[in-house]
C-alpha cells in the first residue's frame, strides 16, 4: 500500500483536498482529529501539559484548547513539550488504522508531518497543497476567530521542506478546480492505485 502525505500550510485548501480524495474513495487519515482525540481518550494529559508547561490550560475548571494554542504558537519550546507527549499517540493512531485498511492507497493529511521525524517511516511520498499568501490570508479571515496579525504569523510560521515533495496541487481558483487539479495529480502520480480507489469506493 502506497501512503501520501497531503500537506500544506494554513488556508492552502489541503483539507478540501483532503474530502475530494475521501469521497471519491480513497482512505483519508486526519492527524489534527486524532489529536483530539487523544486529549478525549487520555484524561490525565491534560494535567501532565498543566505541570511540564508550567501554565494553567482551564478555563471554568475545565480543559481549554483555545489556551494550550496559545502557549503552543508563542513558544517553540511549549510546542515540542505537547508533540512529546501527543504525537507518539497519533501515530500509533495511524498505524493501526493503515492495518486496518486492503486499499493500496491511503492519504495522510497533516500540515506539520513532513517536519516531524517521528512520521518518517509513515509515509511513502508526500503532496503540497499551496497557494499564494494573499488568498491563504483571505480565507483565513473568511473563517473569523482570528486577527490579521495572528494569520501572517501563522503563515510565517510554516515551511515545508521541498526535497521531500513528490507533487504540488495550486489551489489559486475555485474547489471544483482544485477538485480537478487533486485528481489529475494523484492519477499522475499513483495511477492504478488512485483509479482501483475510486472504482471501489
Amino acid at each position: 500500500m502506497t501512503t501520501v502525505a497531503l500537506t500544506g500550510g494554513i488556508g492552502s485548501g489541503k483539507s478540501a483536498a483532503a474530502a475530494f480524495l475521501s469521497s471519491a474513495g480513497v482512505p483519508v487519515f486526519d492527524c489534527d482529529a486524532a489529536a483530539k482525540a487523544v486529549y478525549d481518550e487520555d484524561p490525565a494529559l491534560p494535567a501532565r501539559l498543566e505541570k511540564r508547561l508550567g501554565k494553567s490550560l482551564r478555563k471554568g475548571g475545565a480543559f481549554d484548547r483555545k489556551a494550550l494554542a496559545a502557549v503552543v504558537f508563542s513558544s517553540p519550546e511549549a510546542l515540542r513539550t505537547v508533540e512529546e507527549e501527543v504525537l507518539p499517540a497519533v501515530l500509533a493512531k495511524l498505524e493501526a488504522w493503515k492495518a486496518s485498511l486492503s486499499s493500496p492507497l491511503c492519504v495522510v493529511e497533516s500540515a506539520t508531518i513532513l517536519s516531524k521525524p517521528l512520521f518518517d517511516g509513515a509515509y511513502d511520498s508526500a503532496v503540497l497543497v499551496d497557494a499564494p499568501e494573499h488568498i491563504r490570508l483571505r480565507r483565513i479571515l473568511s473563517r473569523g476567530g482570528i486577527s490579521r496579525e495572528d494569520a501572517l504569523r501563522r503563515i510565517a510560521a510554516q515551511s515545508f521542506d521541498c526535497s521531500k515533495i513528490s507533487g504540488i496541487i495550486l489551489n489559486d481558483n475555485n474547489l471544483r478546480t482544485l477538485r480537478a487539479r487533486t485528481f489529475a495529480l494523484f492519477s499522475s502520480l499513483y495511477g492504478d492505485s488512485f483509479h482501483f480507489s475510486r472504482k471501489n469506493s
